[in-house]
């Protein structure tokens, strides 16, 4: 374990990147331009208390979800984000950490090994709202949706490559795409 307030990760350079149902490779990732992201982590448990517990709560955990938002800037020269979020399938997302401090880690990582983010083969959109505050600066999205699968965290010391690999063999054959 590391020490209290030892090695932070800086947020700056965070990014959310999409990809459509069914697109298949990193070439469709689409980066939205944010301000801010969010993903709240989410364990369902239930009270399954049955004969014999001897007068206790006998809870079980039986699912994990996620939700997320994120503040967008409406670049008119991008898709607009509705667009590229609103698909009635799911969309894929990623959700980058940020640029780690140089010297943050051990020597030997190169540069992409140091990247963290989450990423989720299928989610969907809950809402947009749209903020124009004119004694600010520019207009910003308020984007809000569901997680429709697991998320994984991705990078140095809490790589979930092995899960998320197994998940997604298990979509592939039941047929779903992820």
């Amino acid at each position: 374990m590391g020490q209290v307030n030892g090695n932070l990760l800086n947020g700056i350079g965070g990014y959310v990147e999409v990809k459509q149902y069914a697109q298949v490779g990193d070439q469709y990732l689409q980066r939205l331009d944010i301000t801010e992201w969010m993903v709240r982590h989410q364990w369902y448990n239930v009270d399954a208390t049955h004969t014999g517990c001897y007068g206790a709560i006998n809870m079980r955990r039986v699912a994990v979800g996620w939700t997320f938002a994120c503040e967008v800037v409406w670049d008119l020269n991008q898709h607009h984000p509705k667009a590229l979020l609103q698909s009635c399938n799911s969309i894929g997302l990623v959700f980058n950490v940020g640029n780690p401090v140089e010297g943050q880690y051990p020597p030997g990582f190169n540069q992409a090994d140091k990247q963290m983010f989450y990423y989720s083969p299928s989610a969907l959109l809950d809402e947009i709202i749209t903020v124009n505050n004119n004694s600010k600066d520019v207009v910003r999205l308020f984007c809000k949706g569901t997680g429709s699968s697991h998320l994984f965290l991705r990078g140095p010391f809490n790589d979930e490559n092995a899960q998320m690999q197994t998940y997604q063999t298990y979509l592939a054959n039941r047929g779903w795409s992820g």
